[in-house]
């Protein structure tokens, strides 16, 4: 099975015990069981909610623009950096923006009882992972592929891929644009958003990407594979021209 077919599959289950998890953790009283809360966390040691909550969410809205952009942006990234890896990223950024969320009240002392639910830490940090790697042909693919091809027509979410994936610095400034004019204006008008698990992913996502990226995970594409093994076997067992 090639890399393009585990990394939709890894990213369908994902999607699939997400939205079967919906049921029964959609309720308010659910949230408080399964949410990430800073109280609960410190004072009573509530710590599996760093897992729960990424499989909670609030209402159906939601969870739909957590799965959408896991959908496109997961299965760019586990294309490049394997199913494996992929799953490393979501979840570390999954709990980091959980902890996050934890030590805000830090912050925001009226934010100690309030809990915390979504994906939302996770996929960002799948995002800023790409933003960060950017493998020179995601775009490339994600426009081929016959899975990704019709996001184009959804308004909003093939805008936030081109400034994910933009070249340069790009895909940066839409990360600052998302914190600068979202983020602070929800932060100081008290809104009902959890940017802190936000920010948390997204700095789990880039240090990953990076690391990731500085281990050569990340190849243009399989040819490019294919060449380094080439020349690494050549190294070892030179070929020698005997015609002469």
């Amino acid at each position: 099975m090639n890399s393009d077919k585990k990394a939709v599959i890894v990213v369908a289950i994902l999607i699939i015990l997400t939205i079967a998890a919906y049921p029964f953790t959609s309720t308010e009283n659910n949230w408080e069981i399964y949410g990430i809360q800073s109280y609960s966390f410190f004072q009573e040691g509530k710590f599996y909610p760093l897992i729960t909550s990424i499989f909670t969410h609030a209402d159906e809205w939601h969870i739909f623009l957590n799965m959408v952009f896991l959908f496109v942006f997961g299965i760019t990234l586990a294309t490049f950096i394997g199913w494996r890896k992929f799953l490393v990223i979501y979840f570390i950024g999954g709990i980091v923006g959980g902890l996050a969320w934890v030590i805000y009240p830090l912050i925001d002392k009226g934010a100690i009882s309030l809990t915390a639910v979504g994906a939302s830490g996770a996929v960002f940090a799948v995002m800023a992972a790409l933003a960060m790697a950017k493998p020179k042909n995601a775009v490339d693919i994600a426009e081929k592929s016959e899975i990704l091809k019709f996001f184009p027509y959804v308004p909003g979410v093939w805008f936030v891929y081109v400034l994910v994936m933009g070249e340069g610095i790009l895909g940066f400034l839409g990360i600052i644009f998302y914190f600068l004019f979202i983020t602070i204006p929800d932060l100081i008008l008290g809104g009902a958003t959890a940017h802190a698990a936000h920010f948390g992913g997204m700095l789990a996502g880039l240090v990953l990407g990076y690391l990731f990226k500085f281990k050569g995970d990340f190849e243009d594409d399989e040819n490019a594979k294919h060449s380094a093994h080439e020349k690494k076997y050549d190294d070892v067992m030179p070929v020698h021209d005997y015609s002469v």
